[in-house]
């Protein structure tokens, strides 16, 4: 799955650039528009949210911390992923809800957030233009990010915003063509990669954290 992600998006999460074969029905520019947003992220579901590293906490630090969370963890089987569109983008989620799944991603908010820099009233703001419910506002407020805790929705983001319909249409054949119902079964979830983001370069891997085995 991972290798037919890398070839629709164009990249891998090491960074390394991939040809991307082209669509018929969308010109390689409105693609490139289309893929624009994941492209920059690369392949990957998010655990714990994006966040700036509190003042004297450096990379070395969290990596050190995730290798021992990681090695708490044994490995385990998602659910059936399925194509989905969702609040206008298309991504790969689970088709239905992973308890454990879930209780990983909450452990991986408490036990980093001492490593977050508390967001800016900038971009308290910005999350609050998408329209919060309570929940999420509370959210917002506890761990700096809405959709965590019984808000977290676990996906692998594919394209960017699309709203028109024959869009929508040619991109929903071409990832069900790419991401066929076989390959979304049986995929285990095997540890946890760091990521950095700096300077606006496209989002890099740092390194990747296996569970134990034991």
């Amino acid at each position: 799955m991972a290798m037919a992600a890398a070839a629709w998006l164009g990249r891998d999460i090491r960074d390394e650039e991939i040809s991307r074969p082209a669509v018929p029905g969308l010109s390689e520019t409105r693609l490139g528009e289309i893929l624009r947003a994941p492209f920059h992220y690369a392949f990957h579901g998010t655990i714990k949210p994006p966040f700036r590293l509190a003042p004297g906490v450096t990379i070395d630090e969290v990596a050190w911390r995730l290798e021992s969370f990681a090695a708490e963890w044994q490995p385990f089987v998602l659910p059936p992923l399925s194509l989905s569109y969702m609040h206008g983008f298309f991504c790969l989620r689970p088709a239905e809800p992973s308890p454990h799944l879930h209780i990983l991603a909450g452990r991986a908010v408490e036990d980093f957030d001492d490593f977050r820099h508390p967001p800016t009233q900038e971009e308290m703001a910005k999350r609050r233009q998408a329209g919060l419910t309570p929940l999420q506002e509370k959210m917002l407020l506890a761990w700096g990010y809405p959709y965590v805790m019984d808000e977290f929705r676990f996906h692998l983001t594919l394209t960017g915003s699309v709203v028109d319909e024959r869009e929508k249409e040619i991109l929903r054949r071409e990832l069900q063509e790419r991401f066929p119902e076989q390959m979304l079964r049986d995929i285990s979830f095997a540890g946890l990669a760091l990521f950095v983001e700096t300077d606006g370069r496209p989002m890099r891997l740092v390194d990747y954290f296996a569970f134990s085995h034991h």
